[in-house]
């Protein structure tokens, strides 16, 4: 992700749970913090891990943006952080809304949001770390 891609990310995040902490960084800022779907660290274990993450779900993009900045601040200890994983879930639910042309897709999307839901509610807490 690079400062060229975050203007347009802006725009969707303002919509979304948790959307109103992009007004504290500038897009630099915001490309340098945030990978998109998937964690930090992933692209260390399989090289561009964040870019085929990023590919096959769409609609997580800004609702991770939102996420990887509320981790970045740390804010609240454990109820931000479960504050942050929840917007996370259901900014994801209002872009599959947004992207599902079928009752299918649609469910199979959330089932999927769900799933990263549970990762985060269960490994976050070593991003969150000491906050």
């Amino acid at each position: 992700m690079t400062a060229l891609d975050i203007p347009s990310y802006r725009i969707v995040c303002q919509s979304l749970p948790g959307g109103e902490i992009l007004d504290r960084y500038t897009d630099a800022e915001i490309a340098a913090i945030c990978n998109g779907v998937g964690a930090a660290w992933t692209d260390k274990v399989l090289p561009k891990a964040s870019s085929i993450l990023n590919r096959a779900l769409p609609w997580a993009i800004a609702p991770s943006i939102i996420h990887d900045l509320a981790y970045h601040e740390g804010i609240g200890g454990n109820k931000g952080r479960e504050k942050a994983d929840d917007n996370f879930l259901s900014g994801c639910f209002q872009q599959i809304e947004l992207a599902s042309d079928f009752p299918w897709t649609r469910w199979w999307r959330q089932r999927k949001a769900r799933a990263l839901h549970s990762i985060l509610r269960k490994y976050g807490q070593m991003a969150w770390g000491g906050k």
